[in-house]
């Protein structure tokens, strides 16, 4: 490859990496939630959720009381039933307080 070549094929793809980061930016500003908007990404704060017996609860509910909110899926062979056991490992260890 002689050094025209060479230096050709490097300036475009420095071009092609440009305008790969260029748009990636432009995706990351289009879909960035406005602050204090209800898209913004919040932990902690009140919310309504449907029970497992199909009651619905809210932070209302626990109030006084410590609360573990766990989001599993429907099909998760891998992580969830390991955080399932991590997490009634902690019940246990927790004893009857954490039925208060």
């Amino acid at each position: 490859m002689s050094p025209q070549t060479r230096r050709a094929t490097l300036v475009g793809l420095g071009a092609l990496a440009l305008g790969a980061l260029g748009a990636a930016a432009m995706v990351v500003a289009h879909f960035r939630p406005e602050p204090g908007s209800h898209s913004a990404l919040a932990i902690g704060g009140p919310f309504t959720l449907t029970a497992s017996d199909g009651q619905t609860v809210s932070d209302s509910s626990y109030r006084g009381k410590w609360l573990l909110v766990y989001f599993g899926y429907t099909y998760c062979p891998d992580v969830c039933p390991t955080t399932l056991n991590d997490i009634a490992e902690a019940l246990g260890r927790l004893g009857p307080l954490h039925l208060g």
